[in-house]
């Protein structure tokens, strides 16, 4: 097993998000991987590298930049406070552009990321 894919084990296990952040840039970037792959079992853990990757940038946008606007915006709904709520739900990303972050990681692993929202591998 990979050190970074170890060290995002222990991670998940802590449900440390910060950690996960971090360990993203761990990742082998595409222009690391070879880009004629002979080695079928090569090709495989790049696949794999690539769609833990995505898993891990998808928890960590639901994590550290939606759920935290949910809850304030909860918190504002429970006393009424609608003005408030309107302002906090305005600072969510448009529904695309959720859409398209965490289809970055299934998308990554066949290279069709939408470079708009993913930036480039």
């Amino acid at each position: 097993m990979s050190p970074v894919l170890g060290k995002c084990i222990v991670a998940l296990q802590k449900n440390d998000v910060e950690q996960l952040e971090q360990l993203l840039k761990e990742f082998p970037k595409e222009i690391d991987w070879p880009e004629d792959i002979n080695i079928p079992e090569a090709a495989v853990a790049k696949e794999r590298m690539n769609m833990i990757k995505g898993i891990i940038e998808n928890r960590v946008i639901i994590e550290a930049k939606i759920l935290p606007v949910l809850e304030q915006c909860s918190g504002f709904l429970e006393t009424k406070d609608l003005s408030s709520a309107q302002k906090i739900i305005s600072t969510l990303p448009s529904d695309e552009k959720i859409s398209a972050m965490i289809s970055c990681g299934f998308e990554r692993a066949n290279h069709q990321r939408d470079t708009r929202y993913c930036g480039k591998a």
